[in-house]
Protein backbone atom coordinates (compact mmCIF):
# COMPACT_ATOMS: atom_id res chain seq x y z
CA UNK A 1 0.00 0.00 0.00
CA UNK A 2 1.16 3.35 -1.00
CA UNK A 3 -0.10 6.93 0.12
CA UNK A 4 -0.10 9.72 -2.32
CA UNK A 5 -1.31 13.49 -2.26
CA UNK A 6 -2.84 13.96 -5.72
CA UNK A 7 -3.90 17.44 -5.57
CA UNK A 8 -4.43 20.97 -3.82
CA UNK A 9 -7.24 22.53 -4.75
CA UNK A 10 -8.50 26.46 -3.48
CA UNK A 11 -12.14 25.80 -2.83
CA UNK A 12 -13.76 29.17 -2.66
CA UNK A 13 -17.20 27.89 -3.39
CA UNK A 14 -19.93 27.27 -1.02
CA UNK A 15 -19.64 23.80 0.44
CA UNK A 16 -22.89 22.34 -1.28
CA UNK A 17 -22.79 18.57 -1.92
CA UNK A 18 -23.02 20.05 -5.89
CA UNK A 19 -19.88 21.97 -5.34
CA UNK A 20 -17.77 18.74 -3.88
CA UNK A 21 -18.97 16.54 -7.00
CA UNK A 22 -18.23 18.91 -9.45
CA UNK A 23 -14.29 19.64 -8.14
CA UNK A 24 -13.36 15.90 -7.06
CA UNK A 25 -14.83 14.72 -10.55
CA UNK A 26 -12.52 17.14 -11.81
CA UNK A 27 -9.98 15.66 -10.29
CA UNK A 28 -10.40 12.52 -10.91
CA UNK A 29 -11.02 13.09 -14.42
CA UNK A 30 -7.30 15.07 -14.81
CA UNK A 31 -5.47 11.71 -13.28
CA UNK A 32 -7.67 9.45 -14.84
CA UNK A 33 -9.18 7.97 -11.77
CA UNK A 34 -12.91 7.53 -12.62
CA UNK A 35 -13.06 3.93 -13.22
CA UNK A 36 -10.12 3.24 -9.90
CA UNK A 37 -11.73 4.85 -6.87
CA UNK A 38 -12.21 1.70 -4.38
CA UNK A 39 -13.14 4.42 -1.42
CA UNK A 40 -13.50 7.56 -0.12
CA UNK A 41 -13.32 9.09 3.06
CA UNK A 42 -15.55 11.57 4.35
CA UNK A 43 -16.51 13.41 7.74
CA UNK A 44 -20.18 13.42 8.42
CA UNK A 45 -20.63 16.45 7.17
CA UNK A 46 -24.39 16.58 5.47
CA UNK A 47 -23.23 18.10 2.14
CA UNK A 48 -20.32 15.37 2.05
CA UNK A 49 -22.60 12.54 2.30
CA UNK A 50 -25.00 13.96 0.16
CA UNK A 51 -22.30 14.20 -2.60
CA UNK A 52 -22.12 10.44 -2.32
CA UNK A 53 -24.62 9.13 -4.30
CA UNK A 54 -23.24 11.50 -7.52
CA UNK A 55 -19.93 10.59 -7.11
CA UNK A 56 -20.97 6.36 -6.99
CA UNK A 57 -22.57 7.28 -10.15
CA UNK A 58 -19.69 9.21 -11.42
CA UNK A 59 -17.47 6.11 -11.00
CA UNK A 60 -19.91 3.37 -12.20
CA UNK A 61 -19.26 -0.17 -11.77
CA UNK A 62 -16.91 0.42 -8.72
CA UNK A 63 -14.96 -2.50 -6.81
CA UNK A 64 -17.08 -5.26 -4.63
CA UNK A 65 -20.30 -3.49 -6.05
CA UNK A 66 -19.41 -0.40 -4.61
CA UNK A 67 -19.60 -2.21 -0.78
CA UNK A 68 -17.05 -0.07 0.79
CA UNK A 69 -17.40 3.13 -1.72
CA UNK A 70 -18.07 5.51 1.44
CA UNK A 71 -16.32 5.26 4.53
CA UNK A 72 -16.74 7.53 7.42
CA UNK A 73 -13.00 9.81 8.63
CA UNK A 74 -11.66 7.92 11.74
CA UNK A 75 -10.48 11.08 13.13
CA UNK A 76 -13.30 12.61 12.72
CA UNK A 77 -15.18 10.28 14.85
CA UNK A 78 -12.47 10.02 17.21
CA UNK A 79 -13.34 13.84 17.46
CA UNK A 80 -16.73 13.23 17.93
CA UNK A 81 -16.19 10.92 20.79
CA UNK A 82 -14.31 13.21 22.43
CA UNK A 83 -15.62 16.47 22.59
CA UNK A 84 -18.82 14.46 24.15
CA UNK A 85 -17.04 13.27 26.75
CA UNK A 86 -15.28 17.28 27.36
CA UNK A 87 -19.73 18.80 27.04
CA UNK A 88 -20.27 15.74 29.71
CA UNK A 89 -17.53 17.43 32.48
CA UNK A 90 -19.23 20.65 31.83
CA UNK A 91 -17.31 23.27 34.26
CA UNK A 92 -14.75 20.94 35.29
CA UNK A 93 -12.51 22.74 33.16
CA UNK A 94 -13.59 26.21 32.97
CA UNK A 95 -12.08 27.70 35.81
CA UNK A 96 -8.40 26.11 34.02
CA UNK A 97 -9.78 27.29 30.75
CA UNK A 98 -10.72 30.62 31.69
CA UNK A 99 -7.14 31.67 33.67
CA UNK A 100 -5.91 30.35 29.66
CA UNK A 101 -8.46 32.77 28.26
CA UNK A 102 -7.43 35.66 30.22
CA UNK A 103 -4.05 35.39 29.20
CA UNK A 104 -4.99 34.93 25.41
CA UNK A 105 -7.21 38.33 25.64
CA UNK A 106 -4.66 40.57 27.30
CA UNK A 107 -1.27 41.40 25.60
CA UNK A 108 0.42 42.77 28.86
CA UNK A 109 -0.84 39.75 30.73
CA UNK A 110 0.54 37.31 28.48
CA UNK A 111 4.25 38.97 28.28
CA UNK A 112 4.08 39.27 31.77
CA UNK A 113 3.12 35.15 31.93
CA UNK A 114 6.70 35.06 28.78
CA UNK A 115 8.51 36.88 31.28
CA UNK A 116 7.87 34.89 34.74
CA UNK A 117 8.69 31.55 32.59
CA UNK A 118 11.82 33.12 31.45
CA UNK A 119 13.16 34.35 34.71
CA UNK A 120 12.52 30.63 36.69
CA UNK A 121 14.39 29.39 33.42
CA UNK A 122 11.52 27.84 31.99
CA UNK A 123 11.07 27.60 28.09
CA UNK A 124 8.53 29.67 27.01
CA UNK A 125 5.41 27.71 24.79
CA UNK A 126 2.31 29.57 24.10
CA UNK A 127 -0.80 28.19 24.60
CA UNK A 128 -2.43 26.69 21.82
CA UNK A 129 -6.48 27.58 20.81
CA UNK A 130 -8.77 25.17 21.96
CA UNK A 131 -11.41 25.28 18.98
CA UNK A 132 -13.67 22.14 19.02
CA UNK A 133 -13.64 21.53 15.61
CA UNK A 134 -9.62 21.31 15.34
CA UNK A 135 -8.40 17.47 16.40
CA UNK A 136 -6.74 17.12 19.97
CA UNK A 137 -6.97 20.71 20.64
CA UNK A 138 -8.02 20.60 24.36
CA UNK A 139 -5.55 17.38 25.03
CA UNK A 140 -2.93 20.22 23.54
CA UNK A 141 -4.17 22.67 25.36
CA UNK A 142 -3.60 20.86 28.64
CA UNK A 143 -0.35 19.45 27.66
CA UNK A 144 0.81 22.75 27.84
CA UNK A 145 -1.03 23.70 30.67
CA UNK A 146 0.56 20.88 33.06
CA UNK A 147 3.86 21.72 31.69
CA UNK A 148 3.66 24.25 33.56
CA UNK A 149 1.12 23.53 36.39
CA UNK A 150 3.98 24.55 39.08
CA UNK A 151 3.84 27.90 37.78
CA UNK A 152 0.18 28.86 36.44
CA UNK A 153 -1.30 29.01 39.43
CA UNK A 154 1.08 31.17 41.34
CA UNK A 155 1.47 33.69 38.56
CA UNK A 156 -2.53 33.90 37.87
CA UNK A 157 -3.03 34.96 41.70
CA UNK A 158 -0.08 37.16 41.81
CA UNK A 159 -0.68 39.63 38.75
CA UNK A 160 -4.96 38.63 37.89
CA UNK A 161 -6.19 37.91 41.17
CA UNK A 162 -7.45 34.61 39.54
CA UNK A 163 -7.81 31.58 41.70
CA UNK A 164 -6.63 27.50 40.69
CA UNK A 165 -6.45 25.32 43.12
CA UNK A 166 -4.34 21.88 42.81
CA UNK A 167 -7.67 20.10 42.69
CA UNK A 168 -8.33 21.91 39.15
CA UNK A 169 -4.92 20.93 37.54
CA UNK A 170 -5.36 17.35 39.50
CA UNK A 171 -8.32 17.16 37.14
CA UNK A 172 -6.63 18.21 34.03
CA UNK A 173 -3.81 15.49 34.57
CA UNK A 174 -6.55 12.72 34.47
CA UNK A 175 -8.12 14.03 31.28
CA UNK A 176 -5.09 14.18 30.00
CA UNK A 177 -4.53 10.93 30.52
CA UNK A 178 -7.76 9.66 28.96
CA UNK A 179 -7.37 11.79 26.05
CA UNK A 180 -3.70 10.82 24.82
CA UNK A 181 -5.21 7.44 23.52
CA UNK A 182 -7.80 9.27 21.45
CA UNK A 183 -4.55 11.70 20.58
CA UNK A 184 -1.88 8.85 19.86
CA UNK A 185 -4.51 7.38 17.57
CA UNK A 186 -5.26 10.05 15.38
CA UNK A 187 -1.82 11.22 15.15
CA UNK A 188 -1.80 7.68 13.90
CA UNK A 189 -4.26 7.81 11.64
CA UNK A 190 -3.26 11.37 10.21
CA UNK A 191 0.13 10.66 8.38
CA UNK A 192 -0.15 12.50 5.36
CA UNK A 193 2.95 9.82 3.50
CA UNK A 194 2.50 6.83 4.48
CA UNK A 195 -0.83 4.40 5.05
CA UNK A 196 -3.02 4.34 7.79
CA UNK A 197 -6.06 2.13 7.15
CA UNK A 198 -4.09 -0.97 8.42
CA UNK A 199 -3.19 0.72 11.26
CA UNK A 200 -7.01 1.11 12.33
CA UNK A 201 -7.62 -2.35 13.70
CA UNK A 202 -4.55 -2.04 15.66
CA UNK A 203 -5.66 1.59 17.29
CA UNK A 204 -8.69 0.81 18.16
CA UNK A 205 -7.88 -2.09 19.89
CA UNK A 206 -5.65 -0.19 21.66
CA UNK A 207 -8.70 1.45 22.48
CA UNK A 208 -10.83 -0.76 23.83
CA UNK A 209 -8.14 -1.57 26.53
CA UNK A 210 -8.04 1.75 27.20
CA UNK A 211 -11.97 2.11 28.01
CA UNK A 212 -12.05 -1.12 29.82
CA UNK A 213 -9.23 0.23 31.81
CA UNK A 214 -11.47 3.83 32.40
CA UNK A 215 -14.14 1.80 33.99
CA UNK A 216 -11.86 1.33 37.02
CA UNK A 217 -10.88 4.92 37.66
CA UNK A 218 -13.27 7.30 39.36
CA UNK A 219 -13.17 10.39 37.88
CA UNK A 220 -12.62 9.41 34.67
CA UNK A 221 -15.31 6.81 34.22
CA UNK A 222 -17.52 9.40 34.12
CA UNK A 223 -16.77 11.20 31.29
CA UNK A 224 -15.76 8.36 29.80
CA UNK A 225 -18.62 6.94 29.37
CA UNK A 226 -19.89 9.53 26.97
CA UNK A 227 -16.79 8.53 24.85
CA UNK A 228 -17.28 5.09 24.52
CA UNK A 229 -21.21 5.70 23.39
CA UNK A 230 -19.94 8.09 20.87
CA UNK A 231 -17.83 5.69 19.75
CA UNK A 232 -19.57 2.29 19.89
CA UNK A 233 -22.42 4.60 17.82
CA UNK A 234 -19.64 4.32 15.14
CA UNK A 235 -17.28 0.76 15.75
CA UNK A 236 -19.60 -1.48 17.54
CA UNK A 237 -18.77 -3.33 14.35
CA UNK A 238 -15.37 -2.64 12.72
CA UNK A 239 -15.74 -2.37 9.11
CA UNK A 240 -15.01 -4.61 7.03
CA UNK A 241 -12.53 -2.87 5.04
CA UNK A 242 -10.17 -1.92 7.92
CA UNK A 243 -10.20 -5.97 8.36
CA UNK A 244 -8.62 -6.10 4.35
CA UNK A 245 -5.97 -3.47 5.46
CA UNK A 246 -4.75 -5.14 8.39
CA UNK A 247 -4.74 -8.20 6.40
CA UNK A 248 -2.34 -6.45 3.76
CA UNK A 249 0.30 -5.19 5.87
CA UNK A 250 3.36 -7.98 5.99
CA UNK A 251 3.81 -7.51 9.75
CA UNK A 252 0.31 -8.92 10.36
CA UNK A 253 -1.77 -10.97 7.67
CA UNK A 254 -4.60 -13.45 8.46
CA UNK A 255 -2.61 -14.82 11.63
CA UNK A 256 -3.23 -11.95 13.84
CA UNK A 257 -6.89 -10.56 12.68
CA UNK A 258 -8.61 -12.87 14.57
CA UNK A 259 -7.25 -12.58 17.86
CA UNK A 260 -7.43 -8.73 17.95
CA UNK A 261 -11.52 -9.22 16.78
CA UNK A 262 -11.59 -11.48 19.63
CA UNK A 263 -10.14 -8.80 22.04
CA UNK A 264 -11.51 -6.08 20.92
CA UNK A 265 -15.36 -7.23 21.10
CA UNK A 266 -14.54 -8.82 24.29
CA UNK A 267 -13.59 -5.30 25.78
CA UNK A 268 -16.35 -3.64 24.62
CA UNK A 269 -19.32 -6.42 25.06
CA UNK A 270 -17.52 -8.62 27.54
CA UNK A 271 -16.06 -12.19 27.29
CA UNK A 272 -16.88 -14.95 24.90
CA UNK A 273 -19.71 -16.65 26.27
CA UNK A 274 -21.91 -13.81 27.29
CA UNK A 275 -22.04 -13.30 23.09
CA UNK A 276 -25.61 -14.68 22.80
CA UNK A 277 -27.21 -11.36 23.29
CA UNK A 278 -24.55 -9.58 21.30
CA UNK A 279 -25.34 -9.89 17.62
CA UNK A 280 -21.30 -9.65 16.42
CA UNK A 281 -19.35 -12.88 16.55
CA UNK A 282 -15.82 -12.46 16.26
CA UNK A 283 -15.65 -15.68 14.12
CA UNK A 284 -18.45 -14.14 12.05
CA UNK A 285 -16.59 -11.33 11.32
CA UNK A 286 -13.09 -12.82 10.66
CA UNK A 287 -14.73 -15.58 8.26
CA UNK A 288 -16.76 -12.39 6.11
CA UNK A 289 -13.60 -10.45 5.87
CA UNK A 290 -11.53 -13.61 4.79
CA UNK A 291 -14.58 -14.58 1.97
CA UNK A 292 -14.35 -10.63 1.28
CA UNK A 293 -10.66 -11.07 0.70
CA UNK A 294 -10.54 -13.77 -1.70
CA UNK A 295 -13.69 -12.34 -3.79
CA UNK A 296 -11.09 -9.04 -3.78
CA UNK A 297 -8.76 -11.25 -4.89
CA UNK A 298 -10.56 -12.78 -7.90
CA UNK A 299 -11.91 -9.24 -9.26
CA UNK A 300 -7.90 -7.93 -9.01
CA UNK A 301 -6.53 -11.33 -10.67
CA UNK A 302 -9.80 -11.49 -13.36
CA UNK A 303 -8.76 -7.65 -13.90
CA UNK A 304 -4.83 -7.01 -13.95
CA UNK A 305 -3.83 -10.88 -13.82
CA UNK A 306 -2.53 -10.97 -17.21
CA UNK A 307 -1.07 -7.85 -17.38
CA UNK A 308 3.24 -7.92 -17.43
CA UNK A 309 4.54 -6.58 -14.33
CA UNK A 310 5.39 -2.69 -14.12
CA UNK A 311 9.42 -2.57 -14.50
CA UNK A 312 10.87 -2.01 -11.34
CA UNK A 313 11.68 1.49 -9.96
CA UNK A 314 14.32 2.68 -8.22
CA UNK A 315 14.49 5.84 -5.66
CA UNK A 316 17.32 7.53 -4.52
CA UNK A 317 15.58 7.51 -0.86
CA UNK A 318 15.77 3.29 -0.90
CA UNK A 319 13.98 0.64 -2.16
CA UNK A 320 11.09 -0.38 -0.08
CA UNK A 321 11.11 -3.19 1.88
CA UNK A 322 7.85 -4.83 1.50
CA UNK A 323 5.98 -5.47 -1.88
CA UNK A 324 1.77 -5.49 -2.12
CA UNK A 325 0.78 -8.77 -1.02
CA UNK A 326 -1.36 -8.74 -4.65
CA UNK A 327 1.81 -8.14 -6.33
CA UNK A 328 3.46 -11.01 -4.54
CA UNK A 329 0.40 -13.21 -5.51
CA UNK A 330 0.22 -12.14 -9.21
CA UNK A 331 3.97 -13.13 -9.18
CA UNK A 332 2.93 -16.22 -8.07
CA UNK A 333 -0.21 -17.00 -10.29
CA UNK A 334 1.86 -19.83 -12.17
CA UNK A 335 2.29 -21.86 -8.65
CA UNK A 336 -0.63 -20.90 -7.13
CA UNK A 337 -4.38 -22.18 -7.96
CA UNK A 338 -5.97 -18.63 -8.52
CA UNK A 339 -9.11 -19.92 -7.41
CA UNK A 340 -8.25 -22.30 -4.52
CA UNK A 341 -10.01 -20.28 -1.88
CA UNK A 342 -7.11 -22.51 1.13
CA UNK A 343 -4.77 -22.02 -1.03
CA UNK A 344 -4.58 -18.12 -1.26
CA UNK A 345 -5.65 -18.60 2.92
CA UNK A 346 -2.52 -20.52 3.45
CA UNK A 347 -0.28 -17.96 1.72
CA UNK A 348 -1.92 -15.17 4.18
CA UNK A 349 -1.69 -16.89 6.95
CA UNK A 350 2.22 -17.65 6.69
Amino acid sequence: MHRRVLAFREFNDRHTAEHIYILIERILIEYNLIDKVFTIDFDNATNNTAAIPRLRELCGSTSLMGRFFHQRCACHVLNLCVQDGLKALGASLEVVKGGIRRIWGNGQLRKKWHDYLIERGERYVAFPKDLSIRWNSTYKLIGVLLRYKQHFPAFMKQYDNYIINSAEIDTCEKICNALIYFNNATETFSHVYKPTSNQFIREVVNLAGAFSNFENADYVSYFAGFMKEKFLKYYSHIPHIYGIAFVLDPRFRLGSLEECLNYYYAAFFGPLPMYEDNPIDPKKEYNEVSDIFYALFNEFHAQYGNAPPPPTQTSSKGKSIFKSTFANLIKKQNQLPLHNKAQLMRFLCI
